[in-house]
């Protein structure tokens, strides 16, 4: 038993021997960690002090070339350090933090080693990952490579690692994870600020290497990678980007099935980290549709309604970027058809619904002729049809659909010129589209209102026949318009003349807003008694409701009120009366009065008293206006042939002496009514049964009476 313990004391101590003879001499003032320092086996670090052990062991004595530089190691805590840091030289091995940061790291360059970071330099197959480097402050002087991680990679591999610690150069090369890469950086982004570099980035100063998917905060640099030489980039992103999940959620990759790297608490954490302890931490992330930056949250539920993919609008695999168009629309409303405007060609899409967040979605088809079928060509009256299929590939499955296009009827070529077919009283043309022939009828000359005829095309109808007051009205046709509208705009609310081609029945509606008046007769007066007359008089009687103002005969009318200056008067089933130039005649003793009306206009008169006189002012007629057509003048010619018929005519005044006494038609003032109305020599008209005496004018005749 003594000679066992014995043997095994002896062991110890042997191997005690062996290890101190390989280990550098600077290692032995730290504690040694667990662990064998293979891959298999890293060393156990679990404190600054076995850190410092760590970097030690693996530099060598100083000036010595003893260090052991493939050794590999593993943070199982963060490491909180302070004072002076002397960085891992040429690293081989690797160097995993699990997650864990190191914080409170210190170098000044004094002139010693030109690269400065938590490594000076890593080499070939090194590789470091999951790691943070936190609040630590690497100062470079001239020359020198300086990086949060590393000052150059010089082949080896940087994954999932941040820097948020000041690093600062001068005329060197200074990144925030790395000086100089020569090797790969992925997974990696850089907070911390980076200065006084001649090549400064916030990821790394000069790469010739390979650098994907890194990010560096907006503000710490001036470029992600100041000299680019290699392959890769890495973006600037704001800190609002970092605080909402987003650089998390890219640094995965967008990976969250525990596989992932990088976690954050978006409630609370600023930016992304490698520590995965805490519950709800991981980042979801998904895109509303047009966007190409993610919305991130703790929740996958809350962006259950978005998008996998950001948007792309050059997407040919999916319609409109990143719908997922997995759905159809249902038969009714799958396949939309739109013809063009002649309807010689059509277009036509396939309707999807996005089964992510229900947004529809249409995607263009190809169209052809349905070869299965023969066109039909329009004719004049007849429609024509037209024939197409739609295809469409998409997303692995084959849309088609066929539509029949209908195509408007011609309708008759119009073309010719306008005829007037005095047999059948309509304006006509003949069809000279080929193999119709067919004859077109119109209600007027410019052929613009088409007529429609009955079976033997001897009557006519119209739908609508607009009258607008003051044009040249120059009608033969003889047809019904169904929908006729005067319309008419007055400018005062004076008397004014009224010719129109319309039978019009006066109704309360319209006497509420219109005066019209019957020219009853003209009456002369010799005021001075110097035997001429002084005064003529046109005497008219206003119309009420219910009485029918005829077609084609002078009457009177005014606007009640400036609101009333826009007429118009919709009435149904007009037969439209033929362009005629009617009269009627009052008489004196002396003169003849004639009211004529006119569907061509009058330009100004002369001064004579035989030409035209027109109602102006509201109450007096005068020359040397101009009349628009729709509208009557007056003539006045000497019945006496003693009197000069140039006799002078010092004042036409209109009076409206009251309310016509019946209604019903009115009747023109014609023979019948000479024959039975008696008037007196001043031509004022004499009560019906009054027994006058001397001389009177009776049937148009003066005769005495005893």
């Amino acid at each position: 038993m003594n000679k066992k313990l014995t043997q095994f004391r002896w062991l110890a101590a042997t191997l005690m021997l062996v290890a101190a003879m390989v280990m550098p001499s600077t290692a032995w003032a730290y504690n040694q960690p667990n662990g064998e320092g293979t891959k298999k086996s890293p060393y156990q670090i679990s404190s600054g002090d076995e850190l410092y052990w760590f970097a030690a062991y693996v530099n060598g004595d100083p000036g010595e070339d003893n260090g052991t530089h493939t050794a590999c190691a593993v943070l199982t805590q963060d490491i909180s350090v302070s004072g002076e840091w002397v960085p891992i030289i040429s690293f081989y091995g690797t160097f995993d933090g699990q997650g864990h940061t190191i914080s409170g790291l210190q170098k000044t360059n004094e002139g010693e080693r030109v690269e400065i970071g938590l490594f000076t330099s890593i080499e070939s197959n090194a590789e470091i990952r999951n790691v943070g480097i936190v609040n630590c402050n690497f100062i470079g002087n001239s020359g020198c490579q300086v990086g949060g991680v590393c000052g150059s990679n010089n082949g080896g591999t940087i994954t999932n690692c941040y820097n948020t610690g000041s690093v600062n150069g001068e005329e060197g090369s200074v990144g925030g994870v790395c000086g100089i890469n020569n090797g790969t950086i992925t997974n990696c982004y850089n907070t911390g600020s980076v200065k006084n570099g001649q090549g400064l980035g916030g990821i790394c100063g000069i790469n010739t290497g390979t650098i994907t998917n890194c990010y560096y905060l907006s503000g710490t640099a001036t470029a992600g990678i100041s000299n680019n030489w290699g392959t890769g980039s890495a973006e600037e992103k704001a800190a609002a980007q970092f605080a909402n999940g987003e650089v998390a959620w890219l640094l995965n990759g967008g990976k969250t099935d525990g596989s992932q790297a990088w976690y954050q608490a978006l409630s609370g954490e600023g930016y992304p980290n490698l520590n995965k302890d805490t519950e709800n931490r991981t980042v979801y992330g998904a895109y509303k549709h047009g966007e190409t930056r993610p919305t991130c949250s703790n929740s996958q539920s809350s962006l259950s309604m978005l998008h996998a993919l950001a948007y792309d609008s050059s997407a040919t695999d999916e319609a409109n970027g990143n719908h997922d168009m997995s759905c159809v629309q249902d038969e009714n409303n799958q396949y939309t058809w739109t013809d063009n405007e002649a309807n010689s060609n059509a277009t036509a899409k396939c309707n999807f619904i996005c089964s992510v967040c229900n947004s529809e979605v249409a995607k263009d088809m190809t169209v052809t002729h349905d070869e299965g079928k023969t066109n039909v060509p329009a004719k004049c009256m007849q429609e024509g049809h037209n024939y197409y299929v739609a295809s469409l590939t998409f997303n692995g499955t084959t849309y088609t659909n066929y539509y029949t296009q209908e195509v408007p009827a011609l309708g008759h070529d119009d073309s010719g010129d306008v005829t007037f077919n005095s047999g059948n009283k309509i304006y006509e043309k003949v069809c000279k589209r080929e193999g119709c022939g067919e004859t077109i009828y119109y209600a007027n000359a410019a052929g613009k209102i088409e007529a429609t005829p009955n079976a033997g095309a001897t009557e006519f109808t119209v739908a609508k026949y607009p009258l607008q007051d003051a044009k040249t009205y120059d009608n033969k046709a003889v047809f019904t318009a169904t929908e006729f509208t005067y319309t008419r705009t007055f400018t005062t609310t004076e008397w004014t003349t009224w010719y129109v081609p319309f039978d019009l029945t006066l109704t309360s509606d319209i006497c509420a807003h219109y005066d019209f008046s019957r020219i009853n007769n003209v009456h002369q007066y010799d005021d001075d008694g110097d035997g001429n007359a002084d005064r003529t008089v046109v005497e008219s009687f206003r119309q009420t409701a219910g009485v029918k103002l005829k077609a084609n005969y002078p009457y009177l009318v005014r606007a009640k009120s400036n609101a009333d200056f826009s007429m118009s008067l919709p009435l149904t089933n007009v037969v439209p009366a033929l362009a005629e130039t009617n009269s009627i005649d009052c008489q004196s003793v002396d003169y003849k009065y004639t009211f004529t009306g006119t569907y061509a206009g009058m330009g100004d008169s002369g001064s004579a008293d035989t030409d035209p006189y027109t109602l102006c002012d509201g109450n007096k007629w005068l020359h040397f206006h101009s009349l628009s057509p729709m509208r009557h003048y007056l003539t006045i010619v000497s019945r006496n042939v003693s009197l000069p018929s140039t006799a002078p005519m010092r004042s036409i005044m209109l009076s409206v002496v009251g309310d016509e006494g019946t209604t019903g038609i009115v009747k023109l003032y014609d023979e019948e009514r000479k024959s039975s109305e008696t008037y007196d020599l001043s031509g004022r008209r004499l009560p019906a049964g009054s027994k006058p005496r001397g001389l009177i004018i009776e049937n148009g005749k003066v005769t005495f009476k005893k």
